[in-house]
This record gives structure tokens, C-alpha cells and sequence, in this order.
């Protein structure tokens, strides 16, 4: 996995967290500003979480479908060793 394919997916994950968040933030009755701040720390910390865990399955060789790069095969098919 390429560093720049982890920072592609990391900005993915929080621009959609981010989105998404501040618009229930903002459904629910809380000003713009608020809603923008809190769901920017949420997007942070799930984005951080997808990243570290895409990381974890790299180095342990596990199948990731969300981490495998444009194009290219998953890191293994166990079913075609069999």
C-alpha cells in the first residue's frame, strides 16, 4: 500500500464522516459553527482509526477490501489455494 493511496482513502473517510456529522449535527437543533467543530474532531478520529487499522492489516497480511489500491488484486485469496 502506498503512502499516497493511505492519505487518498484517510481525506475519503473524513470528508465523508465530516459530511455527514455536521449535517445530522445541524438537523438536530445545533448552530453551524458548533456542528462543524465537533464533527471535524469525530471525522479526525475515525479517519485516524480506518488509517491505523488499514496499517495493522497491512502488516499482518490480512484481506482488507477497502485497502486494496485502485486496480490491483487483494493482498491474497485463500479460496484459490485451496
Amino acid at each position: 500500500m502506498r503512502p499516497g493511496f493511505l492519505v487518498k482513502r484517510f481525506v475519503q473517510v473524513f470528508a465523508i464522516a465530516f459530511v455527514t456529522l455536521t449535517l445530522v449535527y445541524i438537523l438536530r437543533g445545533r448552530h453551524a459553527v458548533d456542528a462543524a467543530r465537533e464533527a471535524a474532531l469525530w471525522s479526525l478520529i475515525s479517519a485516524a482509526i480506518f488509517a491505523g487499522s488499514a496499517i495493522y492489516y497491512r502488516k499482518t497480511n490480512k484481506d482488507c477490501k477497502l485497502c486494496v489500491e485502485d486496480g490491483s488484486e487483494p493482498l491474497r485469496d485463500d479460496r484459490a489455494s485451496h
